[in-house]
């Protein structure tokens, strides 16, 4: 017995294989990472992710060895580990991945970002390019290990978009929130 979930595309793809970006999303559902992950293909990509994923044993191994486990409850913490991941994604060419709601919507509801992902992007003189995901809240629904098929999954892929000049990052952050408002 398998899973059949209808996944779709809109926008282009492509955006995220020419050149290094930051990459966020809005979350509403664990496979949410999966998703995005398949959506990326082969290019190389440094992930922000909350330190709670290492706590569950089988997403431990891959999220301790791919991601910058980042501290939710604590600031030293969590702005070391931001730190090390523009460096990694500097260092090594990569995508920066996060999801800039700081959790999954409990409600479907596009919660506020937290402007780190602006920042970021502003440090590292990349483009985000934002992704809508619609439906996964749906696969997989909130408090439940079980998967349901026959949905359908979108991910609408924005075009790229880079700080106005005087622009600072929470004026980025908002104009990027107001995108996916808008979705």
């Amino acid at each position: 017995m398998g899973i059949c979930v209808d996944i779709r595309y809109e926008g282009d793809r492509a955006v995220m294989d020419l050149s290094p970006c930051v990459i966020v999303a809005n979350h509403l559902a664990l496979i949410d990472s999966l998703l995005l992950e398949a959506a990326l293909r082969s290019f190389p990509r440094v992930w922000i992710v909350k330190f709670g994923l290492t706590k569950i044993p089988i997403l431990s191994f891959i999220v301790r060895r791919m991601h910058v486990p980042v501290v939710s409850n604590n600031q030293v913490k969590m702005a070391a580990a931001f730190r090390k991941s523009i460096r990694l994604a500097k260092r090594n060419n990569s995508h920066l991945v996060l999801f800039p709601e700081g959790r999954r919507s409990l409600d479907g509801n596009l919660e506020k970002f937290t402007a780190g992902f602006a920042k970021a992007a502003i440090i590292l003189k990349r483009p985000v390019v934002p992704i809508n995901i619609e439906g996964s809240d749906e696969v997989m629904k909130l408090g439940s290990p079980l998967f349901t098929s026959g949905k359908r999954i979108k991910l609408a892929v924005g075009s790229p978009m880079e700080a106005l000049p005087g622009e600072d990052h929470n004026e980025f952050c908002e104009r990027v929130h107001k995108w996916f408002s808008s979705k």
